[in-house]
């Protein structure tokens, strides 16, 4: 009997044995218990005998009738595999000395989870390990009653008699072959089977075969999973292969070795054609390098993604497909494969041209409709001038011509609204947007509709903060939602009901909202009609006389306003005759220019020596006029050469300098001259221009601008500036 320790390299180079036949579970080595004949693994047996401390070579070459030479070159070659196993391996030497093998043999087999059993030439068994007991369901004595093969092996797995003669199990001894992983169908007592995975070998004493050592692993729970596994396959083949969807598998690097049959079907090619690189050739030519780019990059970076692009079927046509991209991770989080499918979207991309073909041509429809009404509105605003002037004197007239400038005014309304909702669909709408006061705003806004509310017999309402409250935004828009909300409700209320409007600022944690609201006592809007309030042409319901008027298009260009500038409008109202509140929300913009204005409130800039540097010679006079008015002291310039002899000739409190300027100096120029010299390292230089992106703002800091403002800019706000700057 032998006993290995360690891995392959014993097992090889003294048994024979693969490690895949002799591995077995050890707790404490790791390593392997094959029962093997002589001629494999003897030279094992006699291998661990010698390392034994102490023992006497040639008293153990007798004893094993080798030679002594035998027994040395043996060992060594233990000990040689040993220490490419241990990282101690003198520590295992005394092994033998402190271990009685057959004992530690018995242990290990006695609490192995495989079953393992000895077989005597007549074929009954004369040793069971519990493993195989439970296995069976036999016990000790019942297992020994009669040949192993007609308790466990009687039969053939489709039902015929299996004759002991005919199993190799039992031939084993008597040809004196090895059996090695033989798959086979065990019975249990209760007569249930099991697969089985087997091996056994003839174990020979003194050159004479004695008994049959055979191995047994039930491989039911195996068998289970792969079926599992092969269903499960089947199943993902069957959806993939008739899903409307192609479908591919690819490698950690991006390399595709699977396709689902709908790929094969639309490009004509084969897996060998289409597999690693290939599929590449169904691209487009005008898109593969962007497509394959895309590829190899979202490849690197191990993340989901998705594209479109077209594809060439196996007719030469192309189609749109919208192709998404997943990664499939291991338990440490690497990829191991990438999963993709590629949808077809040509019908999609054809209905979403014919949309924006009707799109451009109902813009183009606006369009003509509101000039061709524009013109006769022209002539008819001139006479009514005209009138106003002859009929001074007459005032059934003049109560005529206001009747009539009222109603061009309102059909000039009609057609602004027309066109910016229009505008708004189509993304159209350029904002011009500025630090601006919206307090400000909302009171001029409901000043201007105060004398047409109250000579309806609707009160007006007011409660703003006294102080500014800045917004981002486009001025004149933010009126247009303000007087398009006034004018809604004016329109839905009657005598002796009211009209609030409210201004707060909501501070969050996701950021401060300016909050508008405007509500009204009227008539309410009815619970249905809420939800398409905003689409255009929708109003509330009116008689045939249609008293209130209206397109419909006031709302709903003021909540595309709202939103454009990064806000929303939401109604609200209880029901008809309970009134309606809208609540118009903006982000809210303080700023330091926004607070020094509120200081300056306060108190009075004082009189500075200012240089104007810009080559608009109307923007530097109306400038260099209105600072002047304030008692500022000004000296202007045309060119970046100029502004910096100016610089040096005033000796100025303070710079406004535009960016783009004539000459070889611009205004990064003029600043980084100014900087370099320390007499003007701490001189407040203020950028006034044209370029006024987020990139433009960077670059003016980066070159040394104290603040950076864009055109225009009002008095008040350049001010406040300065103000904050030289104080």
């Amino acid at each position: 009997m032998a006993i290995c320790y360690g891995h392959e390299p014993i097992c090889q180079n003294l048994c024979g044995y693969s490690v895949e036949f002799c591995w077995l579970e050890l707790p404490l080595f790791v390593g392997a218990i094959p029962l093997v004949h002589h001629s494999k693994a003897f030279k094992t047996e006699v291998a661990l005998a010698a390392l034994a401390p102490g023992v006497d070579l040639p008293q153990l070459a007798a004893r094993f009738g080798v030679s002594v030479h035998q027994v040395e070159q043996w060992r060594e070659t233990a000990l040689q595999a040993i220490s490419t196993n241990f990282a101690d391996p003198l520590h295992l030497e005394g092994l033998a000395e402190r271990y009685d093998p057959s004992e530690l043999l018995g242990t290990i087999a006695e609490n192995l989870t495989r079953g393992l059993a000895m077989m005597d030439d007549k074929g009954y068994c004369i040793y069971a390990n519990p493993a195989l007991l439970q296995m069976t369901g036999y016990s000790a004595m019942e297992i020994r009653s009669q040949p192993l093969h007609d308790l466990i092996h009687h039969h053939y797995p489709d039902g015929r008699p299996f004759p002991m003669q005919e199993c190799p199990i039992d031939r084993a001894l008597p040809e004196n072959f090895d059996v090695r992983a033989h798959s086979d169908l065990f019975f249990r007592k209760d007569g249930t089977t099991f697969p089985v995975l087997c091996a056994a070998s003839p174990v020979f004493k003194n050159g004479k075969p004695i008994a049959t050592f055979i191995e047994i692993d039930d491989v039911s729970k195996a068998q289970e999973a792969s079926e599992a596994l092969r269903r499960s396959e089947e199943l993902f083949r069957t959806l993939a292969d008739n899903m409307q969807h192609f479908a591919w598998m690819a490698d950690p690097c991006g390399q595709r070795y699977w396709f689902n049959n709908r790929w094969f079907e639309y490009t004509g090619m084969t897996l060998e054609e289409a597999k690693g690189w290939g599929w590449e050739k169904t691209h487009h030519p005008d898109y593969l390098d962007v497509a394959t780019s895309l590829y190899r990059d979202f490849m690197a970076k191990g993340e989901p993604w998705e594209t479109t692009f077209p594809l060439k079927s196996q007719h030469g046509a192309y189609r749109w497909f919208l192709a998404r991209v997943v990664p499939i991770y291991d338990e440490s989080g690497n990829v191991v494969r990438w999963f993709g499918t590629n949808t077809d979207i040509t019908e999609l991309k054809d209905a979403q041209k014919d949309l924006e073909r009707a799109a451009k041509e109902k813009d183009r429809y606006l369009s003509l409709l509101a000039h061709e009404l524009r013109n006769p509105l022209a002539p008819i605003r001139a006479g009514l001038d005209l009138l106003n002037l002859l009929g001074k004197e007459d005032p059934k007239l003049q109560r005529a011509t206001a009747v009539m400038g009222r109603q061009v005014a309102h059909m000039t309304h009609l057609i602004d609204d027309l066109l910016d909702v229009a505008r708004i669909a189509s993304g159209r709408v350029a904002l011009r947007k500025e630090r601006c006061d919206v307090a400000e705003v909302v009171v001029q806004t409901a000043e201007d509709y105060r004398d047409d509310l109250e000579a309806g017999g609707i009160s007006l309402e007011l409660s703003v903060p006294p102080e500014p409250v800045w917004i981002e935004a486009d001025r004149t828009r933010i009126a247009q939602i303000m007087g398009n909300l006034l004018h809604n409700a004016g329109k839905f209320t009657k005598p002796q009901d009211q009209i609030r409007v409210r201004l707060s600022v909501d501070h969050r944690p996701d950021g401060d909202r300016v909050i508008v609201t405007v509500e009204d006592t009227g008539s309410g809007i009815e619970a249905d009609l809420l939800p398409n309030l905003f689409n255009p042409f929708v109003q509330a319901q009116q008689g045939l006389d249609r008293s209130k008027g209206g397109l419909g298009l006031g709302l709903p260009l003021a909540k595309g306003l709202a939103e454009l500038h990064g806000g929303r409008l939401i109604p609200y109202s209880a029901g008809p005759g309970m009134g309606a509140t809208f609540t118009l929300e903006i982000p809210y913009a303080p700023s330091i220019g926004a607070e020094a204005k509120g200081r300056l409130s306060r108190g009075v800039l004082r009189p500075l020596k200012i240089v104007v540097i810009d080559d608009n010679k109307d923007f530097v006079n109306m400038l260099e006029v209105a600072l002047s008015a304030k008692g500022h002291q000004v000296r202007t310039a045309m060119t970046g050469e100029a502004g910096l002899e100016a610089v040096r000739t005033l000796e100025p409190d303070a710079v406004l300098c535009d960016i783009g300027l004539p000459g070889d100096v611009n205004g990064y120029g003029v600043v980084r001259s100014l900087r370099a010299n320390p007499a003007y390292a701490s001189l407040p230089i203020v950028a006034i221009t044209g370029y006024n992106q987020d990139r433009d703002r960077e670059l003016s800091e980066k070159a040394g601008f104290d603040r950076h403002l864009g055109k225009p800019v009002s008095l008040e706000e350049l001010e406040a500036i300065l103000q904050e700057l030289c104080g």
